[in-house]
């Protein structure tokens, strides 16, 4: 491992970030990161390689890297621990789309859960550009770090059909600190809501600054009338289905038992896809309405807080489950919205819907669900649809046959036996 200079990047330029350790060529910025960890390295140290030749990707899979790339780790310490990092990853892979769009001009996407793809206008495909991995590193058995890696294809040569380098497209050399710079303006004030309490992490003009008003949809995606089972059955095979419909199978040992089930929610197209689509029109619509309104629209990725927007909208209240319940919808719908720079009449909050109700809690068979809040290391949700390791053999033991997302909690909500 050898050390090489920073020069062209300094503590100043880099928001947030409390010491740079540059590296020329390393196996992989997150063996380090993790050496640093136990080591006891500050908070916020960010480690940065011109080369890496065992950097590691989702599924364990390796890659070796070529000069001119970005490789980075960051080491963070959020009081809120190892629960966040589904949302670390979705949302450092939103900043990077965001830097690459707002520097280059260059059209990105996401590919859930932390995958950058960006649109070759002379080759007219989407090709990854960028991936995220989010870990932990444990200090006496308990996780007392978390580690972002990032890499991101700036001016090296790529030779993977699937992929593509910032220099391919832009047609010229691309600026390291400039990219860093943009990543992390993008980052901290997201980060700074993974260690909040969520009456504290309110304010979306943290993310839109000209916010006066929210406007927050629920989209149903279940109620009566429709069977389970039959359209279960319809979907076929459940990692061919989960393929096909572009979701990743994070543990193909459950989807290959017999009877594996799929969340009710992944019965149908990527949500994201369809709930952007009829946002983007509300939009339109709204700018046709009110000629020189602007708004931002937010469905799961975006650092805003969803669920406490849609109660304060009065869309639903918050469950023992942690999602929202509605008595008109139950919990079976999907949020989104859109910050406006309008001033709209507010509606009421929602009133709690529970009771003294603790079905969804005695229902999730491995005590996910404590005082209102989600471990997600005991999720099986968590565990199907978003963490990169095996599934440990005590929690695989009590899934209820779900093998991609988890419905016990909601199947077990008595508000959801009226949803239309």
């Amino acid at each position: 491992m050898k050390k090489t200079t920073c020069a062209d990047l300094s503590l100043e330029s880099l928001p947030g970030i409390s010491q740079i350790v540059c590296l020329d060529g390393v196996e992989s910025t997150q063996a380090v990161g993790r050496e640093l960890a136990l080591e006891g390295s500050a908070e916020k140290t960010l480690v940065l390689a011109e080369t890496q030749t065992a950097g590691r990707g989702r599924m364990g899979r390796e890659w070796e890297s070529a000069r001119g790339g970005l490789y980075m780790t960051l080491l963070l310490r959020p009081e809120s621990g190892v629960r966040f990092l589904p949302d670390l990853s979705v949302l450092s892979g939103e900043a990077v789309a965001e830097a690459v769009t707002s520097l280059y001009g260059i059209k990105t996407r996401i590919k859930k859960p932390n995958d950058v793809y960006a649109f070759h206008p002379r080759r007219k495909k989407w090709l990854k550009i960028s991936g995220v991995i989010t870990e932990s590193a444990s200090v006496n058995s308990a996780p007392s770090w978390l580690l972002l890696g990032v890499g991101v294809n700036l001016n090296n040569d790529v030779k993977l059909d699937t992929a593509v380098s910032v220099q391919s497209i832009a047609g010229r050399t691309v600026d390291r600190e400039a990219f860093l710079k943009e990543f992390f303006r993008a980052v901290p004030s997201g980060l700074a809501y993974l260690g909040r309490e969520p009456l504290k992490r309110k304010n979306i003009k943290n993310w839109f600054a000209p916010a006066r008003s929210v406007l927050v949809c629920a989209f149903s995606y279940w109620g009566p009338g429709r069977d389970y089972a039959a359209e279960l059955a319809a979907a076929g095979d459940p990692a061919v289905y989960l393929k096909n419909t572009g979701r990743k199978a994070y543990q193909p040992d459950l989807l290959a038992a017999p009877g594996a089930k799929l969340s009710r929610y992944a019965l149908a197209r990527d949500y994201h896809l369809t709930v952007k689509e009829k946002l983007a029109a509300a939009l339109a619509g709204i700018k046709k309405e009110f000629p020189g309104a602007e708004g931002k629209m937010f469905c799961d990725t975006s650092p805003v807080l969803e669920k406490e927007l849609g109660r304060l909208a009065g869309l639903g209240a918050r469950g023992r489950h942690t999602l929202l319940v509605s008595g008109e919808l139950g919990s079976w719908f999907f949020l989104g919205g859109i910050a406006l720079d309008l001033e709209l009449p507010a509606d009421a909050p929602a009133a709690d819907s529970c009771a003294g109700c603790e079905r969804c809690v005695k229902a999730c068979p491995t005590g996910a669900l404590k005082g209102g809040a989600l471990d997600a290391g005991l999720c099986i949700s968590y565990w199907t649809t978003q963490a990169k390791e095996k599934l440990p053999a005590a929690l695989a033991a009590k899934t209820g046959g779900f093998a991609y997302g988890c419905d016990l909690c909601q199947e077990a909500c008595p508000l959801n036996e009226k949803t239309r």
